[in-house]
């Protein structure tokens, strides 16, 4: 799953709606400005080391946890849709309500608006691009979930809905700046991040299954050394972050191992919702689409010197 092969800017451009999907999606295209690409490529090349910082008026700690809506488990590579819509569009607007009461922002409906465009050029892939999602969230907006339902379906990929995002930002251009990262938050304002993972990140969803001794460590190993990792990780890297998931079952939170991975491995989106400056040494706190059994109950630390290993690109949803 790459989610930066291409990178679409979308803008509206006169009456869409009673044009076909390939005629939609043309005029779409060739609006599209690629300067962002570069700009990716410009900030994945070097794994960077971030000194921990403090600007001034940004507070040592921050979090707008409570304000998120319930861990789900995503479905298909639709992480950026829960990332964008879900986590980061509903806590941005709850926090500034402040009302934790409403509704989230239906994710799938996000990703089946994206997938009419994907089924038009299958290398757009909008469940895994945040760009594309928050322009959408912007320009036309997005139903909410009604009674724990999520919509699967979308008819007109281009209707609108009162409820849209006042503003997104990119973060890249001050991508060294750890301070433009904390302020956003602090302000009430959650970052999607799209990062470079590999088993040391996904390791956290073993937890369970280590736990609640369904199977023992070698024979978990044996698995997943015959799986996706096997390119990556032989057995004893596997057997060693496994170790580290032991450690850490015993802790009260989970943070981040830190093994760093390659530029081309799996590619995911999550959305960063608190930061501590004292806590791991300084670290920020992120939520994941990959159900309560992961990691801190969806959750996970990272420190702030560690998250840049993961080649990231920074979007802040909201003012």
């Amino acid at each position: 799953m790459k989610p930066f092969n291409v990178i679409f800017f979308v803008f509206l451009v006169g009456n869409l709606i009673a044009q076909t999907p390939e005629e939609i999606f043309k005029k779409v295209r060739n609006q599209c400005k690629t300067g962002s690409i570069q700009e990716y490529k410009e900030n994945t090349g070097v794994i960077i080391e971030i000194p921990v910082t403090r600007g001034a008026g940004i507070p040592k700690k921050f979090s707008l946890k409570e304000f998120v809506p319930e861990i789900k488990q995503q479905e298909g590579s639709s992480c950026a849709c829960y990332s964008t819509a879900y986590y980061g569009f509903t806590t941005y607007e709850r926090y500034t309500e402040k009302n934790k009461l409403l509704p989230p922002y239906d994710p799938l409906y996000l990703y089946a608006r994206n997938n009419v465009f994907y089924n038009v050029d299958d290398t757009v892939d909008g469940g895994t691009n945040p760009m594309l999602n928050l322009i959408f969230l912007r320009d036309y907006g997005n139903p909410r979930v009604e009674s724990d339902e999520f919509l699967t379906e979308c008819n007109d990929p281009l209707a609108k809905y009162p409820d849209r995002l006042n503003k997104w930002e990119n973060l890249n251009n001050n991508y060294s700046n750890l301070d433009k990262i904390k302020y956003s938050i602090s302000s009430g304002s959650p970052v999607n991040v799209s990062l470079s993972t590999n088993f040391s990140f996904d390791v956290y969803a073993y937890k369970f299954y280590l736990n609640s001794e369904l199977i023992s460590r070698d024979r978990l190993v044996e698995y997943l050394i015959n799986s996706e990792y096997s390119e990556s990780f032989n057995a004893d890297e596997i057997g060693q972050e496994l170790d580290k998931l032991n450690k850490l079952n015993a802790g009260e939170e989970y943070c981040w191992s830190g093994k760093p991975p390659k530029e081309n491995e799996g590619s995911h989106s999550v959305c960063i919702i608190g930061y501590d400056d004292d806590k791991f040494g300084g670290a920020f706190e992120i939520v994941n689409s990959w159900g309560t059994e992961w990691a801190n109950d969806g959750y996970l630390w990272i420190k702030y010197k560690d998250l840049y290993k993961m080649y990231p690109t920074f979007y802040k949803i909201g003012k």
